[in-house]
């Protein structure tokens, strides 16, 4: 059985300047797989926080409905259900940026999709933000690591022209006990950002919660958005933070 938790809370830089948060995340939750979607609105685009979810709307729900059609599925058909939802969100924005009239930068985001099933687990990644997991013999892995452009905290989004060249789609055969996405708001906290190795600890807590046992994912849920907004992590990011996490348990 699978649980999931998760939370999206405005960083203390957006709150002093009364802008919205422009993480978004959600999450389908079945007996056989898992799908997250993840996506951070880039500060510089005037209405990201509508861009991040729309996205995350979107290809959620075109994802689901390829892994529903086309199960069981081989390596090269995940490679493109991945693609096409990142493709189908971006054509929602851009919709979304014609029927508004607005540009399409306007609506800027990354995205990042993860599937898990009990036997692979499948990662899309735009941008930065990390998707962590732990396997069965106790082992800590970053899947994706933030991506970064040329410059210093230049990322491809979603509504960039290229941006099919920077999407990276990653799969693990391989029994994924817990998965973590995250977006950057998180990752000086969580990741090695020299070596790109995953904080254990920082994950330990997240992991233990979801395997060793059926919680209220609820409450658990706004215990975790609690402790993103608490003093604690708000000393050391004043960025959104978003962190999904998803546990197998007996």
């Amino acid at each position: 059985m699978w649980q999931a938790i998760g939370a999206s809370v405005k960083g203390t830089s957006h709150v002093r300047t009364g802008k919205p948060c422009q993480d978004y995340h959600n999450y389908i939750v079945t007996p056989n797989y898992v799908i997250v979607a993840a996506a951070d609105g880039l500060g510089s685009a005037a209405q990201s926080e509508i861009g991040a979810e729309v996205a995350v709307r979107t290809a959620l729900s075109t994802l689901q409905d390829d892994v529903r059609l086309y199960q069981p599925l081989i390596e090269d058909s995940w490679q493109r259900i991945v693609r096409e939802a990142f493709g189908a969100a971006r054509d929602a924005i851009d919709g979304r940026a014609v029927a508004n009239e607005v540009a399409i930068r306007d609506y800027g985001t990354t995205l990042m999709l993860a599937v898990i099933t009990h036997d692979r687990l499948v990662v899309g990644h735009l941008g930065d933000g990390a998707v962590v997991a732990q396997f069965d013999d106790g082992r800590v892995e970053t899947i994706t690591a933030p991506k970064q452009g040329e410059y210093a905290n230049e990322v491809t989004p979603l509504t960039a022209k290229d941006w099919e060249s920077a999407l990276e789609v990653t799969m693990q055969n391989d029994n994924a006990k817990a998965v973590a996405v995250l977006t950057d708001g998180l990752q000086n906290l969580s990741i090695n950002t020299a070596t790109g190795n995953p904080h254990a600890p920082f994950f330990a807590p997240f992991f233990n919660g979801v395997t060793q046992g059926v919680i209220d994912t609820i409450s658990t849920s706004t215990q975790l958005a609690d402790f993103l907004a608490s003093e604690r992590v708000c000393a050391k990011t004043d960025d959104d933070k978003t962190l999904v996490v998803v546990g197998e348990f007996a």
